[in-house]
């Protein structure tokens, strides 16, 4: 039985060839009356009024007229029978040429209306016609002109008709001959290609539809990834604000302004490497690298000093070295990776807990060691104390007992905190992240260590007092001299950095002419050098020097010029005899040396500080001495390697050092805990090219900063760096003066005192006192 939609098909068919077969009939029957009506409006009006005959239509217009069948559907150019039936050979050459396009039309036209005499015989128009235009190509041309083929823009499908017609004309597939196809390469060398030419475009065709599917899916993909991060949108503001600014550099504004969309820089990766500081000893810098916009950038290194006992060796000191870079490049390097470096706070904390575990495992390597190697008849064993030290040659009043007296023991020195193995490379790694984050921000470092210390900081800042470094003749220098490591100038508040440093260097150069042109009876030469390590005998020398170089300056010494002392008495203390050795061969107890405090205070009262006059254990002539000095001079302490310890009563300011395991977060909580007390300091091995501590000293609101002489690269780096940011503050307007605070230093921290025992000469010394002080100061 047929099926209901083939039978209804069926039945269409037969209902459109009969109505087709209508049309023809109407339209053969309309052809016939035409010609008729034609023929009947021949016969015009009368002679006289006759128009002219119209000229004789074309030959074409005579054959359209004479057409009584409908014409065949549309020919392209091949040969081919032609149906239906015409009455003359004008006829077929017309309804020949209407079915012609192009340059075949335009040659039929040609050669019908160069024949309108005679016209052609439909025979030979024929033959003429496929004469011009059968020119029948050889193979090897059609192969050459498939070989030449190329895809383009074509679609695969549509290439393919091109493709099959030539290859058809050049017997592509009558012998399954294989040729290269100029598309898909790609994806067609990872399928297995089929030999007829009909496989190879049916898999071509296929896998262009595919690629057209996965570009659809790619570009949907993209849009909709455009669309989520706002991409569009911001393309948009920035063009509009592009528009409105009309900057001259216009990829730079727009580079600009993408960079501010862009991700917040993290740290990628650090690394640690060997230099050498002011001192020639090796030291660690740590190299902070971060992503930004998607490449890894080196933003920041530093180097902070380390503090060398005098008892290192120097492989310890290389050990030192070498384990801080191996943190660096590996511990830490694994710690801080993707850590943003803005946060100081964080990345302090995480670097303070691994020295904390890395100190904890030392002390247990330590303790394991100290058990394996001691005995357990020793580990039983108390070693008695040992007696006190009689005093030789006082006797005593009691005639019925022995004539020994027991003298004052000195309280033994405080344990040193062990210093870790590599703690440098905490401290640098630090001050580096520190100087990524103000790089990032684009501040310079002390508005960055402002921020850091307090997020509502005053937009003003202040330049701290510079005090700088006459002297240096501590038990380094040639001379006999040990007290004095630094003799220390302290301008008035409120002079410029530049003009500090040209009044120095001129005070410098009078002493030196001085001591050239010395030519008094009986007096000792001094020696300076280039460095500014200077070779006295006695205390006063020094002393004597610069008040007479004032002098000659017409320098108020005492108004315009203050002196600071660093005496650096710790590392004078010999304890083998209990006391200190303030010069080759002179020792002195410490109540001896607070006597010699008071007399060389009296007896030069410009001397407004003294740093470090005595051990920490020696509290008792701390307090001792800051009583009997009163106002007239201020003590102070270095807290840099024991912040924690108990404070010392009579000490007025402590000095701070960034050094070692020292980070900016323990400096700005060592601020916060000794407000308005502290001296930013420099040790002796600063690294040669950084002046990040005088940023940090600004930063941090100091009053002071010691940064040595002005004979050292390392120290000049950084007055220089001062200077640079005091121009700076003062050309944004808001540079700042601290109250007029006059020397001693730190007066306002001074506690009460109970009253002296002793009272302290402060007038004008007359010849008897002289000759005591004197003999004092005299060793």
């Amino acid at each position: 039985m047929e099926h209901p939609t083939l039978h209804c098909l069926n039945v269409t068919e037969r209902q459109v060839a009969e109505l087709t077969q209508q049309l023809q009939t109407i339209m053969q029957q309309l052809s016939v009356v035409t010609d008729h009506l034609a023929h009947m409006s021949a016969p015009a009006a009368p002679a006289a009024l006759a128009a002219p005959p119209p000229p004789a239509p074309p030959t074409s217009s005579i054959i359209h007229r004479t057409l009584s069948i409908p014409s065949p559907a549309p020919y392209a150019g091949e040969v081919g029978d032609v149906k239906g039936e015409y009455p003359d050979d004008v006829s077929k050459i017309h309804q020949f040429t209407l079915l012609l396009r192009g340059r075949a039309l335009s040659w039929a036209r040609a050669v019908i209306d160069s024949r309108r005499s005679s016209p052609p015989m439909f025979d030979q128009f024929v033959i003429d016609f496929t004469r011009t235009f059968d020119q029948t190509e050889s193979e090897g041309n059609i192969i050459s002109h498939l070989m030449s083929l190329r895809q383009d823009s074509w679609s695969v499908a549509d290439f393919s008709v091109e493709f099959r017609v030539k290859a058809v004309e050049s017997g592509w597939n009558r012998g399954g001959t294989r040729l290269p196809v100029p598309c898909l390469y790609d994806d067609l060398a990872v399928h297995a290609v089929p030999a007829p030419l009909d496989g190879l475009i049916d898999q071509a065709v296929g896998l262009d539809n595919r690629e057209e599917w996965d570009l659809y899916e790619r570009k949907t993909a993209a849009a909709e990834f455009f669309r989520v991060n706002r991409v569009p949108e911001e393309v948009e503001r920035a063009l509009n604000q592009l528009l409105v600014q009309q900057p001259r550099d216009l990829y730079g504004y727009l580079a600009d302004y993408f960079t501010s969309l862009s991700a917040p820089p993290r740290i990628s990766r650090l690394k640690g490497r060997e230099v050498y500081d002011a001192r020639g000893q090796p030291s660690v810098e740590a190299e902070v690298f971060c992503i930004v916009c998607n490449k890894e950038k080196s933003m920041s290194s530093a180097a902070v000093p380390r503090h060398f006992t005098s008892e290192e060796t120097s492989q310890e000191r290389v050990a030192h070295v070498t384990t801080a870079i191996h943190w660096i490049n590996e511990a830490l390097n694994i710690m801080l990776n993707d850590q943003d470096p803005c946060e100081q706070s964080e990345i302090d904390h995480i670097l303070r807990n691994f020295l904390m575990a890395c100190t904890l495992e030392e002390k247990e390597v330590r303790n394991r060691e100290k058990q394996e190697n001691l005995s357990p008849s020793e580990s039983e064993v108390l070693h008695p104390s040992p007696p006190p030290t009689p005093i030789k040659g006082k006797k005593s009043n009691d005639k019925g007992r022995k004539n020994v007296t027991i003298e004052k023991q000195v309280p033994p020195a405080e344990s040193p905190d062990p210093v870790l193995c590599g703690s440098i490379a905490v401290g640098s790694v630090s001050l580096a992240v520190a100087k990524s984050g103000a790089h990032i921000k684009d501040m310079p470092l002390y508005k960055y260590t402002a921020t850091l210390k307090d997020r509502e900081a005053s937009p003003q800042f202040h330049v701290p007092v510079c005090l700088v470094t006459l002297f240096s003749c501590g038990k380094s220098s040639p001379g006999k001299l040990n007290l004095l490591e630094e003799v220390i100038l302290i301008p008035k508040v409120g002079q410029r950095v530049k003009e500090v440093i040209t009044m120095t260097l001129e005070l410098q150069k009078e002493m030196m002419r001085i001591m050239n042109t010395s030519t008094k009876a009986g007096s000792t030469r001094a020696f300076v050098s280039e460095r500014g390590t200077a070779s006295f005998e006695r205390a006063e020398e020094p002393l004597d020097l610069i008040t007479e170089a004032c002098a000659n300056l017409r320098l108020v010494l005492g108004t315009e010029i203050h002196l600071a002392i660093n005496c650096a008495a710790p590392g004078l203390m010999d304890y083998s005899k209990g006391k200190y050795e303030v010069s080759r061969g002179v020792l002195k107890s410490p109540d001896e040396l607070v006597d010699m405090y008071q007399t060389l205070i009296n007896k030069y009262p410009a001397v407004v500080s003294l740093i470090d006059p005595f051990r920490r254990e020696d509290r008792d002539q701390w307090e001792k001495l800051s009583g009997a000095i009163g106002n007239s001079c201020s003590l102070l302490s270095d807290v840099t390697y024991r912040p924690e310890v108990p404070v010392l009563l009579g000490a007025r300011g402590w000095i701070l050092k960034h050094t070692q395991e020292t980070t900016v977060s323990d400096l700005i909580c060592t601020t916060l805990d000794h407000k308005g007390s502290l001296i930013m300091g420099a040790t002796c091995s600063e690294p040669c090219s950084d002046d990040s501590l005088s940023d940090i000293a600004v930063g941090l609101g100091m009053d002071y900063i010691k940064l040595g002489g002005l004979s050292s690269a390392e120290s000049l780096a950084k007055y220089n760096r001062l200077i640079c940011i005091e121009e700076e503050l003062a050309q944004q307007g808001i540079l700042v003066w601290k109250e007029d605070h006059h020397p001693p230093l730190f007066l306002e921290n001074l506690p009460e005192q109970p009253a002296a025992e002793e009272t302290v000469v402060s007038g004008p010394l007359n010849q008897d006192q002289q000759d005591n002080e004197a003999d004092t100061c005299s060793y």
